[in-house]
């Protein structure tokens, strides 16, 4: 790191240097072998001289590069490669042994509501944890407006300008859901991964009238039994600011697009559940709604109309 002094000032690396890395893990969700055969470290050998590094110097399991600008990879004394792991990215999913050797797909991708609540997680730490009042990082920042436009637009077609992101004249809370839920393993015959929150509003509501079990989610009105609210549901809710709670419950019925926004929920505690959504005061945020004694939304200033619960 020399001069630099720490990891986070190094510079951003290319937008190539980005898509080398996930071509390379998209191969291994693919079936791939790993090229470093689970080695559980690495250094360049000719400016680094650490105390463990003999025995990989002497038995490298993988060597890349050219001197002074290479790498060895391998196993100091006492260290072994990993039990065996899957890797899964999107739809595609591979089991390996610990070295790194494939032994076929992964029989049934990770859709639980624990992956879909780590996914949406794991977003709002890379984001800083923002909070209602408390915005981290927002992409007014250009990293970040790039990582919305590469991360969560691109896999949809969609290529927004930088500007279009920081100015919010791009509202990009849909693509950052759909991100979270295929992040989780979720399919698009699923779930229908959109730019607009009311696609897969209606298909969920669509499917639950249909009973139509092939779809990740079903629909209900806030007023029904079944809107109990539940960690991995998604809540919709109207974004037109001067819409009164009533107004906003009739998007449930309507067939064709609409202004709208979504939220995971990623708990419940005693009368509130905490969401995570993105494009929430230009981040990814973290808030609560209030619910009621029987855990149903009682907070009708949020204007939420519909309770999209795991199928």
């Amino acid at each position: 790191m020399n001069d630099l002094g720490t990891w986070e000032r190094l510079p951003k690396a290319p937008d190539a240097h980005f898509q080398m890395v996930l071509d390379y893990i998209q191969g291994r969700a693919q079936g791939g072998k790993s090229e470093i055969k689970g080695a559980t470290h690495f250094f360049n050998p000719d400016t680094s001289d650490p105390s463990w590094g003999a025995p990989i110097r002497k038995n490298p399991t993988a060597r890349f590069g050219r001197p002074r600008n290479s790498h060895i990879h391998g196993f100091p004394d006492g260290f072994h490669p990993p039990e065996g792991y899957a890797i899964q990215l999107g739809k595609h999913s591979s089991v390996f042994t610990g070295d790194g050797q494939p032994r076929g797909q992964l029989i049934s991708p990770d859709k639980s509501v624990p992956s879909i609540i780590a996914a949406a997680s794991k977003e709002w730490q890379f984001w800083g944890q923002s909070t209602p009042g408390r915005i981290a990082h927002s992409d007014n920042e250009q990293d970040f407006a790039m990582y919305v436009r590469d991360r969560y637009c691109s896999p949809l077609g969609a290529s927004p300008s930088l500007a279009d992101i920081e100015n919010d004249k791009y509202a990009w809370s849909a693509v950052a859901i759909s991100y979270f839920l295929r992040q989780a393993g979720l399919s698009s015959s699923e779930f229908t991964f959109s730019q607009r929150h009311s696609t897969y509003i209606r298909e969920a509501v669509k499917a639950r009238n249909d009973r139509d079990r092939s779809k990740a989610f079903w629909g209900f009105r806030l007023s029904e039994s079944d809107a109990v609210v539940a960690p991995g549901d998604i809540i919709g809710r109207a974004r037109e600011g001067s819409m009164s709670f009533d107004q906003a419950q009739a998007l449930f019925d309507k067939h064709e697009d609409y202004e709208s926004h979504s939220d995971v929920v990623v708990a419940v505690r005693a009368g509130v559940a905490e969401l995570i959504g993105g494009n929430v005061s230009d981040s990814v945020t973290k808030r609560t709604i209030a619910l009621d004694r029987r855990g149903k939304v009682s907070d009708k200033r949020s204007l939420a109309f519909v309770v999209m619960k795991k199928n």
